[in-house]
């Protein structure tokens, strides 16, 4: 996921990193397992922070996260404006 972000930053050099409230929705075809304290949002706002598509993971106002059975197996993350 860093390296599909980081080359998305650099492709869209003016527009990064976001400085606005964001929502963000993670769908996944199978629960993810997360440690007491840590959830796989946290995670993800990490990296899209270091990858520079995001200036603070506090900008994320709201989470979301579904699982979806009939996905193929893996992840998608949308990011929205808040």
């Amino acid at each position: 996921m860093f390296r599909a972000v980081t080359a998305y930053v650099t492709s869209h050099p003016d527009e990064m990193p976001i400085r606005y409230p964001v929502r963000m929705e993670i769908v996944s075809s199978d629960p993810f397992r997360e440690p007491e304290g840590y959830t796989i949002a946290t995670a993800i706002e990490e990296v899209l922070v270091d990858a520079g598509f995001l200036a603070d993971e506090r900008l994320v106002g709201m989470e979301r996260h579904d699982v979806r059975p009939e996905m193929m197996s893996g992840y998608s993350v949308q990011i929205d404006r808040a």
